[in-house]
């Protein structure tokens, strides 16, 4: 019987298609093969030889039918994840703590072992890394993030950017994002690949934890992260900077809160 090919399905956020560059960079140093990969952020897989994209195995397009579909074709489907829980009540499940990096983890869990290489890489073209000049020396920020577990409330996130009057602040993120003032405004404006150029030319980026922070991470920009009180630093970076909150609280993603 022929061996089916593994399609690695990742969780469905931007920032896990950029950790997926680093698992696969690792997958195809260590095997020798480009890893197939499910997830549907195809803009930032390109003109990578370290993968092969499979769009319509992204984990919110798996159905009963599609994953007979995988195996029809010669594949079998491994889900990559970094979220545990645990059972307290018949009803009640509770997520339960780890320490350990996120992208270790799932290499872990795609068999891969020895010195794993946590930095993301995303492959820019030369044009792309010569894009968003204009953003050298100045402070790319979010004014929020994905969940409100994540985000810090806009007047905190303004007090901020007041508190330093001599430098110059790009907004970057999506329309909907609530607007700062004395910022260059930038929302929405820009495609991943051009927001990776832009951080790649910014003397910092700030803001919560979330697809732009990975992105950063991908074009070596310095970051000051604001973590929720759900998460811990040893999950991301150790190049970049955290502003913790006091008390670890494993209950606020549930909630949907960040104290």
């Amino acid at each position: 019987m022929t061996e089916k090919t593994p399609i690695y399905v990742f969780p469905c956020g931007m920032g896990d298609a950029v950790m997926a560059l680093a698992v696969a960079r690792e997958y195809h140093r260590q095997l020798g093969q480009p890893m197939h990969i499910g997830h549907n952020c195809l803009e930032l897989f390109q003109s990578n030889s370290d993968l092969v994209c499979h769009p319509e195995y992204a984990f919110w397009s798996l159905t009963n039918l599609s994953q007979k579909n995988a195996e029809s074709a010669g594949y079998h489907l491994v889900s990559l994840f970094y979220f545990n829980f645990q059972q307290i009540t018949s009803d009640y499940w509770r997520y339960y703590s780890t320490d350990q990096n996120l992208v270790a983890m799932m290499c872990s869990q795609a068999g891969l072992s020895g010195h794993i290489e946590i930095q993301p890489e995303l492959k820019l073209t030369d044009e792309e890394k010569n894009y968003g000049n204009f953003a050298e020396g100045k402070i790319a920020v979010i004014s929020t993030g994905v969940a409100s577990y994540k985000s810090w409330p806009v007047a905190k996130m303004q007090a901020v950017i007041d508190a330093f009057p001599d430098q110059l602040f790009i907004q970057i993120g999506t329309v909907s994002d609530p607007p700062l003032q004395h910022v260059e405004d930038c929302r929405g404006k820009f495609n991943l690949r051009q927001l990776a150029g832009i951080l790649r030319h910014s003397r910092l980026f700030f803001g919560p934890v979330g697809g732009m922070m990975h992105l950063a991470r991908s074009v070596d920009c310095p970051a000051l992260i604001l973590l929720p009180s759900f998460e811990s630093p040893s999950w991301y970076y150790q190049e970049f900077n955290y502003a913790v909150p006091e008390h670890r609280c494993l209950e606020c993603m549930f909630q949907n809160r960040n104290p």
